[in-house]
């Protein structure tokens, strides 16, 4: 017989169970967890990357004369070589409206552009982003004059 005194050595069947359990649930947790971050970071950078596409094309619109703006033109405009290794057959959308403003007497002219970029992304459409931005219209009556230097 044993003694009461005397110290318990190694560890019980249960006690090994109990910690493999515990071990077992926490990886799946973390290794959960560390997959959901990988696939928010990389859908943040595909993001990112197409908004930066968008800003580039919104600035080279914009330095356009406004009747050179036109659904074909826009259409021909290069993508980057990021998106291009990124994504699959990517492609501009765009509509363009001239926009007039209505209970004004002599309303300004504006063209209203929209242009979004569709594509291909691990063999998925993925939904379109889109930028809406306005463009003055020139007119007869919107001309530079020079300031008188004093």
């Amino acid at each position: 017989m044993y003694s009461v005194c005397q110290k318990k050595r190694g560890v019980s069947i249960t006690e090994l169970i109990v910690a493999v359990a515990l071990l077992s649930i926490i990886t799946a947790v973390v290794g959960h967890f560390v997959a959901y971050m990988n696939h928010a970071i990389e859908t943040h950078e595909l993001h990112r990357l197409m908004r930066w596409e968008l800003d580039n094309a919104r600035e080279q619109i914009g330095s356009w004369q406004p009747d050179e703006i036109t659904v074909e033109r826009i259409s021909a405009l290069p993508f980057t070589a990021a998106v291009r290794e990124k994504l699959q057959n990517p492609a501009w959308l765009s509509e363009i409206q001239v926009a007039n403003i209505q209970g004004l007497d002599r309303p300004p002219a504006f063209l209203s552009v929209r242009i979004a970029i569709t594509a291909d992304y691990r063999e998925q459409s993925i939904r379109p982003i889109e930028l809406f931005f306005w463009v003055a219209a020139k007119s007869e009556e919107t001309k530079i004059t020079e300031s008188p230097s004093s």
